[in-house]
Parts: C-alpha cells; sequence; structure tokens
C-alpha cells in the first residue's frame, strides 16, 4: 500500500494488456478491472502508448474525433475502398464519413505545438474515407480518460484511392456526401490540427504518415449487408459492404 498521504501510481499495463487482448480477439470487455481504468487524460494516453507496446504496432497516423481528441493510426486497420468487413469485428460500431491526408511533409518533434501553417502545409491531397469505429469495452468508454485509452475508437478506416487529375480538396471547406444524400461543407482544420497536437505529444509523425479527420457525417449504427459510401469533392469516392 502507498504511504499515508500518498496515492498509488497509477501503472497502464494492466489496462493496456486487457485491451490489447480484446482487440486481438475482436473481444469486449466487460469493463476494464477496477483500479486499472486512467482517470486522467496523460493516464489515458499512457494507456494507449503501453498497449501500442503490447501489439507491437507503430502509429501510422493520427486519426481526430469530432469532439477533438486523436489517436494513433494503425497499418492492420486500414482498408481500401470496396473491401467487405466483417460487421461483428466492431463492436459497438460508430459509422462516419471521415478525410485522410496523407503527409507530403514530416511533423517532427517540438516543444511547442505546431502552427496551422505548418500542419497544412505538412498534407499531401486528400482522400475520402469512411471510419468504422469500434470500442473494446461492451459499455463504451465511460470518460474521455478511457476513449484515450482506447484509441479513440479505432476500428476500421476504408480509404479512397488517389483521385487521378483532380484539384484536390481544401480542407477549410470539405464538400462532402454519404451515400445518396445532398453534400455539407465542413472545415476540418481543427481536427487535423488536434491530431497533429498528438502526434506531436507522441513523437511527431514521418513523411508518409496521415492525419485523419473522422465523425464529420455520422451515419450511425449500420446491421451487416448494408454498403457504405461517402464521396468528397477533390478526395475521391469511398465505398465498403459490411458483410
Amino acid at each position: 500500500m502507498p504511504p499515508p498521504g500518498k496515492s498509488a501510481r497509477f501503472d497502464p499495463r494492466p489496462a493496456a494488456r486487457a485491451l490489447a487482448e480484446a482487440w486481438r480477439d475482436g473481444a469486449t470487455l466487460p469493463a476494464l478491472a477496477e483500479g486499472t481504468a486512467p482517470q486522467s487524460l496523460s493516464q489515458g494516453r499512457r494507456v494507449a502508448r503501453a498497449m501500442l507496446a503490447e501489439l507491437d504496432l507503430p502509429a501510422v497516423g493520427f486519426r481526430a474525433l469530432a469532439s477533438g481528441l486523436a489517436g494513433p493510426l494503425l497499418a492492420p486497420r486500414l482498408a481500401r475502398s470496396g473491401s467487405l468487413i466483417p460487421r461483428a469485428a466492431l463492436p459497438g460500431l460508430e459509422a462516419s464519413a471521415a478525410c485522410l491526408f496523407p503527409l507530403c511533409r514530416k511533423l517532427p518533434p517540438l516543444a511547442a505545438p505546431y502552427s496551422l501553417r505548418r500542419v497544412l502545409g505538412a498534407l499531401g491531397p486528400a482522400r475520402a474515407a469512411i471510419d468504422l469505429a469500434a470500442w473494446r469495452t461492451e459499455a463504451g468508454p465511460r470518460s474521455t480518460a478511457a476513449q484515450l485509452a482506447d484509441l479513440c475508437g479505432l476500428g476500421i478506416v476504408v480509404v479512397a484511392d488517389p483521385p487521378r487529375g483532380a484539384a484536390g480538396a481544401d480542407p477549410r471547406a470539405l464538400r462532402i456526401a454519404c451515400d445518396d444524400s445532398s453534400p455539407v461543407i465542413l472545415d476540418v482544420t481543427p481536427l487535423l490540427v488536434a491530431a497533429a497536437e498528438s502526434a506531436r505529444l507522441s513523437g511527431g509523425l514521418p513523411e508518409g504518415a496521415a492525419l485523419v479527420a473522422v465523425g464529420l457525417v455520422p451515419a450511425g449504427t449500420p446491421p451487416a449487408g448494408t454498403t457504405l459510401a461517402v464521396r468528397i469533392t477533390g478526395a475521391g469516392r469511398a465505398s465498403a459492404t459490411l458483410v
């Protein structure tokens, strides 16, 4: 037990091991064991880093939710447009339109936050995407810290092929249409800055990595048999079928 007046130091490894096991098995946990759940944002980030170490997977980018919370993007969870995605592998599915920006310049490890100019200057051509978020606990995360620990609900990100001959998409005014719905125009730069900031806190990102803005147009929890499609002007079209 800790000395009187002092709390025990937080150990991220028990929660990270449990979440990593659920990740590998495509399963869900009833909840994190008592005393292992993170209680602060910094603890949530520590669990996420420990989970990546357990999985032995490096981040290939960072993905920002509509709330501005951001977590790592992992290569095994990227899929090409047109993929068949097992619905059962996505517990607590939350589908939404997304947009992926590969980096044409690295984001170096800096002590101070990146400027908007640096983030925008590092972005390559946008690619339409579908975010299929999933959580590793049955009731979903109960706090922002728990969301960070569970990689911000990283499930599968379906990405369009690079568009050919397009003028490109401006992240300050993305024109997004889901399925046959009317398009909406959104400024996703705050989400890209949030993703870049999470990358900075983790040591930066190399050229070729990616920043992803998700939750742009929510599509709910579609059942198996549903085909989802997202079109972004200048960034192509992504589609996926849940099976």
